[in-house]
């Protein structure tokens, strides 16, 4: 479910930084930076056998307009992607050459003072044409009258995604925090007016003026030769005679926070109160002002740790809890978010004040300092493989970002020793001492509801905030979690030929361990087996999505839920359920040195898992909260719609919403959870990770294979729906929208013929790029209806079903317009099928997005986990290039028949203006 947060959204990329200090950086040796004559600035970072990034970074953004070229700079940058020099579409030449993603891989992006441009790809083979693109965009932009108007469409139609008129909180916020800012009057999307007026020649006199090479600056990270770059660099930018524009210095805001806010929530929006202490707003680069964002990163994680536990143990429903920092140039704002029902407003007002106030006041305890000092020690000790795992993409934004903020670049070992230093000094009465000068800092309150008359009086908020607090009680927990009593056995354990290690235990479950290098210090594993909420009756769906936050919160043996966190905390493991259409499970997060503690609580989370009635109903009553605010929401409307037209009544298309969690009991909790977990058969459990195989085996004696298994029934298959192509649903029209724009849905629905297996998986995915980039195409460079159209397949793993939604957000005017040329795509795809290029171009992007998985050991695991679970042949994740492979256009083109042929279901949906 949707969330709605009161954030201080950062329009741009700048983001701020330190207080004062005199320990200036050590630079980064492996950066490697010059100038050319022309004043055009170069970073360069070589990684042997990395993938190779580039960005450009041009100092000119919305400050640099006139107040008649509003939203050129961010015009401009759309202009790149049109006809250049030697391109007329050079994002396209790189997907279909190069495998890139537009998106991910490809784009750009437009701030306050910057515009910067951004390829990624997947070796060096393409780098000479992402240089001599991105010397087009620097020099050589067509800026063809018919495709400033392509992109004046484009640019619109984002107007429409990012500033919806009526604005959502997030927007309101941000709007009142810049209201007495320089910012105010430097829309990065400009005006609509300036926006539409635009031409040619106007944008060519910004585009001259300030597309400069003193005011240009170019970064290459990954498999590179530094010397080579370079004489590329003086081959594609050396000539360009340097201009006369002068740099303009960084905007800082010094303001005071703006007055206290009172806003007022869309429908699908939820009450919600927050804090803000006003925090950093220099940006020198030096190790005292490091340790003091890690400072108040370490009080964030306090303030937020105290928060939730004060919350639940005052029986108080919350929707959700943000804290942390939120940085716009060089200002940053330290915010204390909760979301509430309006019935919650008065009683989470008060705890969050008095939960703050006693820290201030009073501090924290050394069992809370030691759980985080826990998380910093494995941070530190992780340093050394985390940067080492840094891609080439990571070290290019992270360049980017100190060309952003004028930071030089900084040494790892220097990094990793301030960090130790930091952690060494840490004592609690000088920790304590600093986090009531943090608490007692400027700060200000924000509120929404959806009735201003309802809200609470946010002076009388500050006043009672400043007052002093009495003592917390005092809460000591116990942390012991017993061994288990007896052992199990394990009835068989083999290796394949991809050396992956099996076992059998005697309670029916059954492990894969795959040993992972490159996971290093950290050991993930996945406890699955076919089910979900979809095998579930409809009456118990709710319960298998909330027993887990209950348990949580309840906790599990001998520990109370405090306890369970601690131990978690000081162990350095994450414990956690889930439930899916058609999966469930437990997934183990941990640091191998104490993997046994993280098996431990996984063992009682599943033996002994406790349901205290209290917190049941509080935990209803959050889950309930929001599902009722989600409801309210143009996209659940619109969902709830489709499945009742297309399923009726039936089990299979039922919609979560607020009737699902009310009146669950804790009794219907213990049920769904045994129904989930009781039986151990057909439980399959994924572990990566670099242990030896024989300390594997003899955790799962200890902890998995003595789990007691029942032959209680547990799920059930997901039920069976037929879909009938021969029935015609009419179109139907949905008044939702709060904004004036009109949501047009293609969708189909067809049953599968085919097995489903890791081809048909990966197929899908090659199938959806393929369709993506049609509908990108016609809907936004042909017919220039919208910014961005989708696609959404939904086809969950273990479903029968396959559907597809092809999705565009218009101009009322053009509703029929862009249904029209819906209904058009979806006729060429009927028609003419995918092309052997499209196929290719599709792979090559999914091949090169798969490529540095083992990189990603969590999603490594899960991807295992996952294939294994649904017997789709984990060995597809070993060996995805063969499994790519295997997917032929002609085998595309039966997929694409039976999505969207004759035996599909079709339908058409407006969501209109309410």
């Amino acid at each position: 479910m949707r969330k709605h947060a009161i954030v201080l959204t950062a329009l741009s990329l700048l983001a701020g930084c330190q207080s004062i200090g005199n320990t200036p950086y050590q630079a980064d040796p492996l950066w490697q930076q010059g100038t050319l004559k022309n004043g055009l600035r170069y970073h360069l970072y070589p990684l042997e056998k990395e993938p190779v990034s580039v960005r450009m970074i041009v100092h000119a953004g919305s400050q640099q307009e006139t107040l008649n070229q509003q939203g050129y700079a961010h015009l401009l940058e759309h202009m790149a992607f049109e006809t250049t020099a030697n391109f007329d579409d050079a994002a396209d030449y790189l997907e279909t050459n190069a495998g890139v993603s537009f998106g991910p891989d490809v784009n750009a992006y437009t701030g306050y003072q910057h515009t910067y441009y951004q390829v990624d790809l997947a070796s060096n083979v393409y780098l000479d044409d992402a240089l001599l693109w991105i010397a087009d965009i620097s020099q050589h932009m067509a800026l063809k009258q018919d495709e400033v108007d392509t992109q004046i469409a484009a640019v619109l139609g984002e107007f429409r995604l990012r500033m919806p008129d009526p604005a959502p909180i997030e927007n309101q916020i941000y709007d009142h925090f810049i209201s007495e800012s320089p910012l105010h009057d430097l829309p990065i999307l400009g005006s609509k007016a300036s926006v539409r007026n635009a031409t040619s020649a106007g944008l060519s006199e910004f585009y001259q003026t300030w597309y400069q090479p003193q005011l240009i600056e170019i970064v290459v990270t990954g498999d590179i030769e530094p010397n080579a770059i370079i004489a590329q660099l003086h081959h594609h930018f050396g000539a360009w005679p340097q201009g006369e524009t002068v740099k303009r210095p960084l905007l800082t805001l010094s303001e005071p926070l703006p007055t206290h806010f009172y806003g007022e929530l869309l429908d699908s929006e939820v009450a919600q109160t927050a804090i803000l202490f006003d925090r950093r707003s220099q940006t020198e680069a030096t190790l005292q002002n490091q340790q003091a964002v890690w400072r108040d990163a370490l009080f964030s994680q306090l303030i937020n740790e105290r928060l939730a536990r004060d919350l639940k143990r005052s029986n108080i429903a919350t929707t959700g809890q943000q804290g942390g920092p939120v940085e716009v140039l060089n200002r940053t704002v330290d915010q204390y978010w909760l979301g509430f029902d309006e019935n919650q407003r008065k009683a989470a007002e008060e705890q969050l004040i008095t939960t703050l106030g006693q820290l201030r006041d009073h501090g924290v305890s050394q069992l809370e300092l030691d759980t985080k000092l826990t998380y910093w020690q494995h941070t530190l000790e992780s340093a050394p493989a985390n940067f080492s795992r840094l891609d080439s993409a990571a070290h290019a934004n992270t360049q980017l970002v100190n060309i952003v903020k004028a930071l030089p670049t900084h040494s790892p070992a220097q990094h990793i020793d301030n960090l130790a230093d930091f952690i060494d000094d840490i004592s609690l009465k000088s920790l304590n001492r600093d986090l009531k000068m943090y608490l007692s800092s400027d700060f200000r309150f924000i509120t929404a509801g959806h009735d201003k008359s309802t809200l609470s009086n946010l002076n009388q908020l500050a006043q009672r905030y400043q007052q002093a607090t009495s003592a917390p009680a005092t809460v000591t927990s116990n942390l012991n979690l017993p061994e288990p009593d007896t052992l199990g056995n394990i009835v068989s354990s083999y290796s394949d030929d991809f050396g992956t290690r099996f076992w059998v235990l005697d309670n029916g479950i059954e492990v894969m361990y795959r040993r992972l290098p490159t996971a290093k210090e950290q050991v993930h594993a996945f406890f699955t087996r076919q089910g979900g909420a979809q095998s579930l009756p409809v009456d118990l769906r709710g319960a298998s999505y909330m027993m887990y936050d209950v348990i949580s919160a309840s906790g599990v043996g001998a520990l109370d839920a405090n306890a369970v966190h601690d131990f978690a905390q000081l162990n350095g493991t994450y414990v956690s359920g889930f439930t899916q259409p058609n999966m469930h499970g437990i997934e183990i997060h941990s640091r191998k040195t104490h993997f046994a503690d993280a098996f431990k609580l996984f063992h009682y989370a599943l033996v002994t898992p406790k349901f205290d009635t209290e917190q049941t109903k509080r935990v209803q009553q959050e889950v309930l909260a929001s599902a009722q605010s989600y409801a309210r929401s143009p996209e659940q409307t619109t969902a709830s719609e489709i499945a009742y037209r297309l399923f009726g009544d039936h089990p299979v298309g039922h919609q979560m919403g607020p009737a699902d969690y009310e009146g669950i009991t804790s009794t219907q909790l213990e049920t769904t959870f045994e129904r989930f977990f009781a039986n151990k058969a057909d439980f399959k459990l994924t572990i990566v990770g670099d242990l030896e195989p024989e300390n594997v085996e003899q955790l799962l004696r200890q902890y998995v294979a003595n789990l007691p298994s029942t032959t209680i029934a547990s799920t059930s298959p997901e039920p069976s729906f037929e879909f009938d192509p021969s029935t015609s649903l009419p179109h139907w029209r949905i008044a939702a929208n709060p904004d004036q724009k009109t949501v047009i849905i293609y969708g189909t629905a067809s049953n599968r013929n085919s097995a489903w297996d890791a081809k048909a998986v990966f197929a899908e995915d090659i199938l959806s790029g393929i369709v993506q980039k049609r509908v990108f195409e016609e809907i936004r460079n042909v017919k220039e209806l919208d910014y961005s159209p989708y696609v959404t397949p939904m086809m969950p793993d273990g479903s029968s079903m396959s559907r597809w939604h092809l999705v565009t957000s218009v101009e009322v005017d053009d509703e029929a317009k862009a249904m029209a040329a819906l209904q058009g795509i979806i006729g060429k795809l009927q028609e003419d099928g995918v092309s052997e290029q499209e196929r290719d171009a599709a792979a090559l992007r999914l091949s090169n997005a798969l490529n540095d998985l083992e990189t990603h050991t969590p999603d490594y695991a899960y991807f295992l986990s996952r294939y294994w679970t649904h017997n789709y042949g984990y060995q597809a994740v070993l060996d995805r290039e063969s499994t790519v492979d295997s997917v032929t256009t002609e085998y595309l083109n039966q997929m694409l028949q039976e999505a969207f042929g004759d035996n599909a279901q079709h339908y058409t949906v407006s969501v209109l203006p309410k």
